[in-house]
């Protein structure tokens, strides 16, 4: 099971970190419709496992707490902290008209 998650980019120590971070958010907005609640919830966990590497190698943080400290804040930001990671990396989106 542990080689299957690796093999999908799963690491469960960022993905505990992520979902702990949208659960916060999503206690704090106050989501009232499931839907909402689910995606939100499933958008800052997953943004949480798969971007923390790209977090921590972009801003240079060193350190495995760390590591876990930036999944749960991308956890908590959600898609909000998928736009940062994509501005800072240089990726941004474009404006219409």
């Amino acid at each position: 099971m542990k080689d299957l998650l690796r093999d999908l980019g799963i690491n469960i120590g960022l993905l505990l970190a992520g979902f702990a971070g949208s659960l916060v958010m999503v206690k704090q907005d106050g989501h009232k419709d499931w839907w909402t609640t689910g995606t939100s919830l499933i958008a800052g966990t997953l943004s949480a496992n798969y971007l923390t590497p790209l977090a921590v190698d972009a801003l240079g943080i060193k350190g495995s707490n760390t590591q876990y400290a930036c999944a749960f804040v991308l956890g908590f930001l959600g898609l909000h902290g998928v736009e940062f990671i994509l501005n800072k990396v240089g990726i941004s989106k474009k404006n219409d008209k």
